[in-house]
C-alpha cells in the first residue's frame, strides 16, 4: 500500500528537498505541497503523513500548527529547534517524529516509514537533545512514566523499531506497543511534566551512544 505524504511548508531548499525524496521512493506517494494546515482535505479512514515544517517566526505558534496537523494525519515536525518548542513539548502536540532541516535523505525516509507505522521517531542530530530534556531537573510529577516505559522511550529516541526494542527488553512486541501508546496518553495528557513542560523524569539517565540498528 501507498504511503500518503502532504508537505506543509513555505517555498524552501527543504520542501524542495522533501518533495524529491518521498516522489524517487515507491513506497511513498506525494498527496499535496500546501503552506497551511487548513489547505489539507480531511480524509477519512486514510492514512497520512503530514510533514510539517515550522518556521522560525510563525504567524501561527508552533503547538498549535501541530495540532492542527495531527488532526488530519501523523505528524513529522522538521525545525531548526533554536527556540520552542521543545522536542517533548511537539509530542505532547501531536508530533510522531521531529527531524532537523538537515536531516539526510535515509534518515527523512525512515522517519516517514516510522511514523506511518505508529512508531516515534527522534532523528539521531536531536537524540542529545533529547536526553537533555529528559534529565533537566525541574519540577517532578508524581504519575510520571514507569521504569520500562521510560526504558522503551529511550530505545524509540534512537530509531529502533518495537520489535528491535522488544528483543533488546526481553517483552513481547504488544507489550512495547502498550508502552508506546502509555507514554504517548501521559505526554499529551499532562501527567508527565517537568517545569514548562520541557521534561519528562528528573531521575532520568541519558541515552548511552548506541548506533541505530
Amino acid at each position: 500500500m501507498m504511503l500518503r505524504v502532504s508537505i506543509v511548508s513555505e517555498p524552501s531548499m527543504w520542501r524542495e528537498q522533501l518533495v524529491q525524496t518521498v516522489s524517487q521512493d515507491p513506497v511513498f506517494e506525494l498527496e499535496s505541497v500546501v503552506r497551511l494546515v487548513e489547505e489539507l482535505p480531511v480524509l477519512p479512514n486514510e492514512l497520512r503523513v503530514v510533514a510539517l515544517d515550522l518556521p522560525r517566526q510563525p504567524s501561527v505558534p508552533a503547538l498549535a500548527r501541530i495540532a492542527a496537523a495531527a488532526q488530519v494525519g501523523r505528524v513529522l515536525v522538521s525545525s531548526a529547534w533554536d527556540s520552542r518548542p521543545t522536542l517533548l513539548a511537539a509530542v505532547r502536540a501531536g508530533a510522531r517524529a521531529c527531524l532537523t532541516r538537515d536531516s539526510e535523505s535515509d534518515i527523512t525516509r525512515s522517519a516517514l516509514r516510522a511514523v506511518a507505522l505508529g512508531s516515534l521517531y527522534v532523528c539521531p542530530l536531536l537524540v542529545e537533545r533529547f536526553n537533555a530534556e529528559l534529565v533537566r531537573p525541574s519540577g517532578i510529577h508524581p504519575n510520571g512514566l514507569a521504569e520500562r516505559e521510560f526504558e522503551a522511550l529511550r530505545w524509540i529516541a534512537l530509531g529502533y523499531t518495537p520489535k528491535q526494542i522488544a528483543d533488546r527488553m526481553n517483552l513481547h512486541r504488544k507489550t512495547v506497543n502498550a508502552y508506546t501508546r502509555s507514554i504517548r496518553t501521559k505526554v499529551a495528557g499532562g501527567e508527565v511534566r517537568a517545569g514548562d513542560e520541557q521534561g519528562l523524569t528528573a531521575d532520568a539517565r541519558p541515552i548511552r551512544d548506541t548506533a541505530v540498528r
